[in-house]
């Protein structure tokens, strides 16, 4: 199940099936969106959203048939804004630095490299509290991150 709405013409708002295919599904949605930047950023942020949706299913307790992860997208110049959101808990355990032999542990390292800002919120989807984890890329990414 993959349900994509336009919100407005840069926002979209993308509903994902909280499974294995999750990523995958995401991936060919931001796929189908129109983008005005260069390759290499449309890359950065799918390679994001694919680690903040995977930890999103894998972490969240929502994996399963009724389970969802919502995830909002922002792709209007000069910046773009990933928000992934689930009805887990949220980040709540500090996040420790993997070792060379852990086999995970480095989705929000990843997604702190390749963004220019990361964070955490609170929002309310279809009247419930959902936990995101958002990150923003683009040259005016920090400002325009900040009030979406």
């Amino acid at each position: 199940m993959t349900t994509v709405h336009r919100l407005s013409e840069t926002m979209h708002r993308i509903d994902l099936r909280a499974d294995d295919l999750a990523s995958s599904r995401l991936r060919a949605a931001l796929d189908d969106l129109e983008y005005e930047f260069d390759e290499e950023l449309t890359d950065t942020l799918k390679l994001a959203a694919t680690e903040l949706v995977t930890n999103a299913v894998r972490h969240s307790g929502t994996r399963g048939k009724d389970g969802r992860v919502v995830v909002f997208v922002r792709v209007g110049p000069p910046s773009l804004l990933i928000k992934v959101c689930d009805r887990g808990p949220g980040i709540r355990s500090p996040r420790r630095v993997p070792t060379l032999f852990d086999e995970g542990g480095r989705g929000l390292f990843l997604v702190d490299a390749l963004s220019r800002s990361w964070g955490t919120s609170v929002v309310e989807i279809d009247g419930d509290e959902w936990s995101c984890v958002w990150a923003c890329f683009g040259a005016e990414a920090l400002e325009r991150c900040r009030s979406a």
